[in-house]
């Protein structure tokens, strides 16, 4: 249909701070039930992602308690990282799903500060909210 990322994306985000230890971020990710976060510096601008096995590699390397700023380099650089605007169509956002093996898609505005988050369980909600959609519409029509 005719959605955009700002009709699909996750509002309510949780970012992480480059001063966060290793462990305190585990501890949030299971806290929140999230596989990854947007990694922001002081100005709340997407610097980088962060996931679950990247947290599980700083741990088995000793680092549980050093901070984040201590992997930066082990990280998604900032160029690398993918990201959609609010208005961009969940055909944009999906290809970036399909073309590349990411759990999330960072959804920032022009000062790359984010916004929200579409995750593939987003994209699944989406396919399912149109497929009802779809068929309350055939129901009507007969």
């Amino acid at each position: 249909a005719n959605l955009t990322a700002k009709e699909i994306m996750t509002v309510e985000t949780y970012s992480v701070t480059p001063d966060l230890t290793v462990q305190t971020a585990m501890q949030e990710l299971i806290n929140r039930k999230i596989s990854g976060a947007p990694v922001v510096d002081s100005m709340d601008r997407c610097i980088s992602v962060i996931s679950e096995i990247d947290l599980m590699k700083f741990a088995a390397a000793g680092g549980m308690k050093k901070q984040i700023s201590d992997f930066m380099d082990k990280l998604v650089s900032p160029e690398n990282i993918l990201k959609g605007e609010k208005n961009d169509s969940f055909k944009e956002i999906f290809k970036h799903f399909l073309l590349n093996p990411v759990r999330r898609v960072i959804v920032v505005d022009s000062s790359d500060k984010v916004q929200g988050v579409i995750s593939r369980r987003d994209i699944l909600k989406a396919f399912l909210a149109f497929e009802e959609q779809k068929a309350e519409e055939q129901k009507a029509a007969t």
